[in-house]
């Protein structure tokens, strides 16, 4: 039995949904020890520069990777909704921006219909958009130093969904957040949101580079021709996956070899993949 300790915001709540199939647990021979955020908050508490954990969560999280049997990883999903803010909903101002050649050597996309500039839009700068996701995914780093003043233990961080192209559903299930604006400018092109969805979860691999940690793409299969996410794994509103969704995540770590043995010692920190 290889244990496996998790943490994270909402979207770990496909993995949490998932965590609820027990045939394929015990198939898998793997127990999730899942700490959400949301059942502490604040999660975090930053002022005068200090990056100051939500203390029950802290003492929750001491307990768990301390526990027997020894956790095999920690498993982390941190941030994920930026991209929604900035672009599911169209602006007053509709914008775009075009993503560099070399930053498509770097980190794949998915089409060559994301390569151009939307019509009828003001053509915004590139590099304010990636540097605006590399301070908003800094929270990222924050954890991955703060998880290891508590544990050696290997980490691994999900990437964040796809964005959902079906716009009826979306106009359906608008959530809570956003469904003003979406009723005033409705939804904006699916070539920005996925752009913008691109940016984040590229700035996500970065950091897990940066960091040494091990990056989880999305899984296999879980996207469409355009790189959009299945409808088979839609959830409940625009932004997060389901338990279906969930399961492929944990398949998907559960294939790293020092899962599938429990030695620790055999993740290897260079393995990253592209977006």
């Amino acid at each position: 039995m290889t244990r496996i300790v998790g943490l994270g915001a909402s979207h770990l709540g496909a993995v949490i949904q998932a965590a609820k199939n027990q045939a394929l647990l015990h198939r898998l021979d793997v127990e999730l020890s899942l700490l959400s955020f949301l059942d502490y908050t604040p999660i975090v508490n930053v002022s005068a520069g200090k990056f100051d954990v939500n203390a029950d969560f802290a003492a929750a999280f001491r307990a768990s990777v301390s526990a027997d049997p020894t956790p095999a990883l920690v498993l982390c999903s941190i941030g994920g909704g930026d991209h929604i803010v900035l672009g599911l909903a169209q602006h007053e101002r509709p914008f775009d921006f075009v993503i560099p050649p070399q930053a498509i050597e770097a980190s794949p996309i998915a089409g060559s219909d994301y390569l151009s500039a939307l019509r009828d839009c003001e053509i915004l700068p590139y590099d304010l958009f990636a540097g605006i996701m590399r301070t908003r995914v800094s929270a990222v780093r924050s954890f991955v130093k703060w998880i290891r003043s508590i544990t050696d233990l290997p980490i691994c961080v999900m990437c964040l969904p796809p964005p959902i192209k079906d716009e009826e559903f979306i106009k359906k299930h608008p959530g809570r957040v956003l469904n003003e604006q979406l009723e005033k400018y409705g939804i904006s092109p699916i070539a920005l949101r996925y752009k913008l969805w691109w940016l984040q979860a590229t700035a996500q691999r970065e950091v897990c580079d940066e960091t040494g940690v091990t990056f989880l793409p999305v899984p296999d299969g879980a996207t469409d021709e355009t790189g959009c996410l299945r409808k088979e794994f839609y959830a409940g509103d625009p932004v997060h996956a389901n338990g279906s969704y969930g399961e492929m995540v944990i398949e998907q770590f559960c294939a790293i070899d020092a899962v599938d043995v429990g030695d620790r010692s055999k993740i290897k920190d260079d393995q990253h993949a592209s977006v």
